[in-house]
């Protein structure tokens, strides 16, 4: 069983009994009684029996008088969501530093990149199992390797998780281009394996040719599968298109890879955008300086989801997220943790915590299915795993709370709940201590 926190002590008898009730009866019929029940676009349910058979839900009911003295005080929620992010940096102990300038972060990234190549396989395992152990049960991956045996749920059999593993491209040049789309279709014709979705990232704006965007959607189409790509990030990403200069023209110069011709100006993140939605769905990550004028057209393209990653752009002091001007045009947005790169660890329940902060008048449907059902959707998965369902497989998801008697907006925006992946295997583990950053932010 994974530790409690210190503060929850008076949890730990009562799930570990109900957890080894419940390894008892595995293949009977068993009741599960908890005192919330939460689901993606739906009002909570108080004082709720689910009955479970076989790891399919049988029914849903609300408890009878009888039955509340033996409800866990507990919030059950369907698996989570992580809809971006890059485990091949889970190793790092803190983000690095300094933030900015962007170009010196991406320099750090880079040169740990290179100096850590032989470990990734296990930093990407460490992701996984971190991620697993804070409740995601689907991972939006950037992937730069080829292995995709290393996302394989085979590493984890007793736990149904799953990536999307978006095959991140980069090219400027045009031998480049080419080289990225012979790489691209290889990669989405390999054997498939157990428990990954293969997909395309073309990178960004400042690393990506318009030849290798245009072709990698035109692939994208073809083999019916999303596309994710870092979008308006930064306002040196703007003025790179819009005026060929400023601070990534220096960087990309300075590595001999920067091409007047490919950057004329005269260009924004609208043309991007246009390009990108003739895929069937697209992962547009970031979105910090969305303008009114994108809004217009994502709220008019609803396969376009927006990725907010909160706590990184908190990290990086970026202005106020459009999310909520996003949200009231109808545009669908969803939330990543982005990597150890920029964040303190992978759990994207305390990315939700954070919107919270930021927009405690979202409801806890809304909320919600910005970490399972419209995340899942965005990235072309079936969604029915992320919602408990009567006849639907039962995987549940605990939220752990010092108090689980307050309203549920309560408890969602209390620092001391958490989430908890109940194990009904030998496997110990220990949930990531909470971290946050302070200083940088300039959000309201």
């Amino acid at each position: 069983m994974s530790s409690l926190p210190p503060s929850q002590p008076q949890l730990t008898t009562e799930i570990q009994r109900w957890r080894d009730d419940w390894i008892a009866r595995d293949g009977e019929e068993r009741l599960l009684r908890v005192r919330w029940l939460w689901n993606a676009e739906e009002a909570a349910l108080q004082n709720v029996c689910v009955r479970e058979q076989g790891g399919t839900v049988l029914d849903i009911r609300p408890c009878s008088n009888s039955e509340l003295t033996n409800v866990l005080p507990v919030v059950l929620i369907p698996p989570l969501v992580n809809a971006h992010t890059h485990l091949e940096f889970s190793a790092l102990p803190e983000p690095f530093e300094p933030a900015l300038p962007f170009q010196s972060w991406i320099q750090s990234l880079i040169k740990w990149r290179g100096s850590n190549g032989s470990t990734a396989a296990e930093s990407i395992r460490g992701g996984l199992a971190e991620s697993i152990d804070s409740g995601v049960g689907l991972i939006g991956e950037i992937s730069t390797n080829d292995d995709m045996a290393l996302l394989s749920n085979q590493q984890f059999p007793n736990q149904r998780t799953s990536c999307v593993a978006f095959r991140e491209l980069i090219g400027l040049s045009s031998a480049r281009v080419q080289q990225q789309l012979e790489l691209a279709e290889r990669f989405l014709t390999a054997p498939p394996v157990a428990g990954v979705h293969r997909a395309l990232s073309p990178h960004a704006p400042y690393t990506v040719h318009p030849d290798l965007l245009e072709q990698t959607v035109a692939l994208a189409g073809k083999h019916h599968i999303p596309v994710a790509m870092h979008l308006a990030e930064t306002t040196d990403e703007l003025e790179l298109l819009e005026s060929g200069t400023g601070r990534f023209q220096t960087f990309l110069s300075s590595m001999g890879l920067f091409d007047p011709k490919q950057f004329p100006g005269g260009r924004c993140i609208l043309d991007l955008l246009k390009v990108l939605s003739s895929a069937s769905k697209v992962l547009a990550v970031h979105g910090n300086y969305f303008t009114d004028e994108d809004l217009t057209f994502l709220a008019h393209h609803q396969n376009i989801t927006t990725v907010y990653c909160p706590r990184t752009h908190h990290f990086f002091g970026h202005t106020p997220h459009p999310f909520r001007k996003l949200l009231s045009a109808g545009c669908r947005v969803v939330l990543g943790t982005d990597s150890r790169a920029s964040n303190p660890d992978l759990s994207i329940w305390r990315e939700l915590q954070h919107v919270v902060r930021l927009a405690p008048d979202l409801s806890p449907g809304q909320l919600l299915a910005m970490i399972t059902t419209h995340a899942a959707e965005a990235m072309q998965c079936e969604t029915a795993k992320f919602r408990i369902r009567k006849h639907q497989p039962f995987s549940p998801v605990f939220l752990l709370t010092g108090n689980s008697g307050d309203k549920l907006p309560e408890l969602i925006r209390n620092p001391q709940t958490i989430p908890w992946r109940p194990s009904f295997d030998q496997t110990s583990y220990i949930l990531p201590p909470h971290q946050e950053f302070s200083g940088r932010s300039n959000e309201e």
